[in-house]
């Protein structure tokens, strides 16, 4: 079962390019089961779409990194990734129990 760490990266990586058939199938079942990561796997859709359409119409093109640029992408990516090993330390320390598999982290 993936973590909800995982899920997220997978679910941010499927909307760049397309998941290996078991990377999809994790990642479908664990959105099954946590509504938490169902949620953010949407907003992140979501934003993607705003982000595409607003550079399709040429709003603020020079104000924001084009989508496609891979280092902004990695940056946004490494950003995410941080707030999540933040979370996951911080709710670490909640005293929830270990092990729960933290689909409620999200």
């Amino acid at each position: 079962m993936l973590s909800c760490k995982e899920a997220t990266r997978l679910a941010s990586e499927a909307l760049d390019r397309p998941l290996p058939l078991r990377s999809r199938l994790g990642l479908r079942m664990h959105l099954l089961m946590c509504s938490g990561c169902r949620a953010v796997s949407r907003q992140l859709g979501a934003l993607q779409q705003l982000l595409r359409l607003r550079l399709a119409n040429g709003q603020d093109s020079h104000a924001a990194p084009s989508v496609s640029d891979p280092l902004a992408r990695d940056r946004v990516r490494e950003a995410v990734h941080k707030a999540l090993d933040q979370k996951d330390g911080s709710a670490s320390g909640s005293g929830s129990g270990g092990g729960g598999g933290g689909t409620d982290g999200l």
